[in-house]
């Protein structure tokens, strides 16, 4: 598989899982993050010693009542690819993780320190693009007055070809804080579902003059 590439074909359908009670990843995202627990160094280093994925969970509310064990997590996870990795001398790692794919954990498997999952790779329901056209030109200029504010220089612009899914999973990083908004829109596997909710939360109106300021943005790697 290529860095930004996912082919289910070629995909072992098994996975470790991390599961983090305030991270939501998405296709297309990437997403920095601070190994240190042991268990999920083991987790990092047989990762890099396979298929190089990880599959990020949200826990669920009351996590901290178990977290040394297996808390509750939600099904609907997003399959990533570690594509920068460093250890450090003292064992921990810093990765970047690239979104590939929405997944759903069918059951855990394995007991050892760290989750495992078998899952199943989830397709997105296909959109007319010509259709939703519009929807697409307000997230391309969406996304454009993000990266202004981002970057505040270069604004690095999404092909024209890319579909509405992928518009929206790029621009909900940047302007949803909230992650259980976050996974409930990872859940939605409509296109137009997802375009429609991401709008109605953040009230974006149909031209883009004012957009919202972004409220996260990775300024660090996140901790495990």
């Amino acid at each position: 598989m290529e860095s930004g590439s996912f082919d289910p074909a070629s995909f072992s359908g098994t996975v470790p899982v991390f599961p983090l009670p305030n991270c939501v990843l998405f296709p297309g995202m990437f997403l920095p993050l601070h190994i240190f627990e042991p268990r999920y160094r083991a987790m990092t280093a047989d990762a890099l010693g396979g298929e190089r994925l990880i599959a990020m969970a949200l826990l669920k509310p009351g996590w901290e009542k178990d977290y040394e064990g297996a808390p509750a997590i939600h099904e609907i996870v997003c399959v990533g690819k570690i594509v920068e990795d460093a250890k450090l001398e003292d064992g921990r790692y810093n990765i970047v993780l690239l979104g590939l794919s929405r997944a759903r954990i069918l059951e855990e498997v394995g007991k050892g320190p760290y989750r495992v999952a078998r899952v199943e790779v989830l397709e997105e329901k296909a959109s007319d693009e010509k259709r939703t056209g519009r929807k697409r030109r307000v997230l391309f200029e969406l996304y454009a007055a993000i990266m202004r504010t981002v970057n505040k220089g270069a604004v690095p612009v999404p092909p024209d070809d890319v579909p509405l899914g992928m518009l929206v999973d790029l621009v909900v990083p940047f302007v949803v804080k909230e992650p259980g908004v976050k996974q409930q829109l990872l859940e939605r596997l409509d296109p137009e579902e997802r375009y429609e909710s991401l709008m109605e939360r953040i009230g974006v109106p149909e031209r883009i003059e004012n957009p919202p300021r972004p409220k996260v943005w990775p300024r660090g790697p996140s901790l495990n």
